[in-house]
């Protein structure tokens, strides 16, 4: 796959555009639901990037773009996990790669602009300094510190999921290892961190239910 091929480009940005229309919607896994549309459209954008992988590998144009395009993931893998991803593990990555860096950040930046509208004293600090900025071409720490307090507020990713390859036992509670299954609901339990509940616990963060634009400066 590459930008010479608008037309594979078009049919995965539409199945992309029919995954994230479901991806937060309630999990009910029935024909003409958006999450049940949503899972049928990753499935599909799955086996289309596997496909893409199998022909740039097999091509000989092509065989230094797959391993340049996998390379990342693998190498991660590698290192952190201490095997290889298998394929599926590779195209699941990918699609979390491509929904990561386009939801997050159009949320992020929608919060960002509301908070600045709803707070004027600090839309004037943040644009002085910007303004400064420009000239200067220097980082901003007054607009760097807003922006971390607004993503801690309002989390672009809200949750976390993850499932156990092996059996945990945590404060007196047993998290079974996930079995291998293509089936919703999963055949086993997943590991769910709260990030907005995390982000709001008072004795980690103090005043966490207040917007403080200085809490990262060092002076709060």
């Amino acid at each position: 796959m590459s930008l010479g091929e608008p037309n594979h480009i078009a049919k995965l940005a539409s199945l992309f555009n029919i995954f994230l229309k479901g991806i937060i919607e309630l999990p009910i896994n029935f024909p003409d639901t958006r999450f049940y549309s949503s899972n049928k459209a990753a499935a599909t954008i799955r086996t289309e990037l596997i496909n893409d992988y199998h022909q740039s590998k097999n091509s000989e144009t092509g065989k230094r773009k797959g391993i340049i395009f996998t390379r990342p993931i693998i190498t991660f893998a590698a290192y952190f996990i201490g095997r290889c991803f298998s394929e599926k593990e590779i195209a699941n990555n990918i699609l979390l790669l491509l929904f990561a860096g386009h939801d997050t950040s159009t949320v992020s930046i929608t919060l960002l602009i509301k908070s600045l509208s709803e707070h004027p004293d600090v839309y004037d600090k943040v644009l002085k300094e910007q303004l400064e900025i420009s000239k200067a071409k220097e980082v901003g720490e007054y607009s760097r510190n807003v922006v971390s307090e607004v993503m801690r507020r309002n989390p672009p990713v809200t949750r976390a999921y993850r499932e156990a390859p092996v059996d945990i036992e945590y404060a007196g509670y047993t998290m079974p290892k996930v079995l291998a299954s293509d089936s919703y609901p999963p055949s086993s339990s997943l590991i769910t961190l709260n990030i907005m509940k995390l982000m709001k616990v008072e004795r980690c963060i103090e005043s966490s239910e207040v917007l403080h634009y200085i809490r990262y400066s060092g002076n709060f």
